[in-house]
């Protein structure tokens, strides 16, 4: 059964986007309470943004570097396997980062 799963290319290719979708979504749970400067990253002195009274910079979320890469995954899931395939591993994820 399994040489039959790994031989189907559609089936594959789903495991591995599947994986990859999943492990970028895990990842961005677990590192998305670390929180960096991107002017310290780049060396660069802070915005330091008037709005409303008060002043902002451009600290972010660690998390926020993947996730990008788990929407684009979505849209990527969506054209091959369809909204059916895209619920499955969505649904799959969010059980694994309760877990």
């Amino acid at each position: 059964m399994l040489k039959a799963i790994i031989h189907h290319r559609p089936t594959r290719l789903f495991l591995i986007l599947g994986g990859f979708f999943i492990t970028n979504a895990v990842i961005a749970e677990f590192i998305g309470v670390k929180i960096f400067s991107l002017e310290a990253t780049f060396g660069w002195k802070p915005a330091e943004i008037n709005l409303f009274g008060g002043k902002y910079s451009f600290n972010l979320t660690c998390g926020v570097l993947l996730w990008p890469v788990v929407f684009v995954m979505t849209d990527i899931i969506n054209e091959y396997y369809g909204v059916n395939g895209v619920r499955f591993l969505s649904w799959l994820t969010i059980g694994l980062i309760a877990f």
